[in-house]
């Protein structure tokens, strides 16, 4: 059986390769507040605000209807 070729382009391989070429050395990836620390930073943050909306029962700044 034959498995069938994804056809679609690799957008998320892309989008690493051009921050990978734009961010200069490999050192750099790793530096205090390097990609990678900001890469930390936001996957934390994007976990935490999904774990409070799920604590909360409803996302940040929804207004309250009385």
């Amino acid at each position: 059986m034959t498995r069938k070729k994804n056809k679609t382009p690799d957008i998320q391989g892309e989008l690493i390769g051009q921050l990978l070429r734009e961010s200069g050395s490999p050192q750099a990836l790793f530096d205090n507040g390097g990609l990678f620390d900001q890469f930390k930073k936001r996957l934390i943050e994007k976990a935490l605000e999904g774990e409070l909306d799920e604590h909360l029962g409803y996302p940040k700044h929804t207004p309250i209807v009385p």
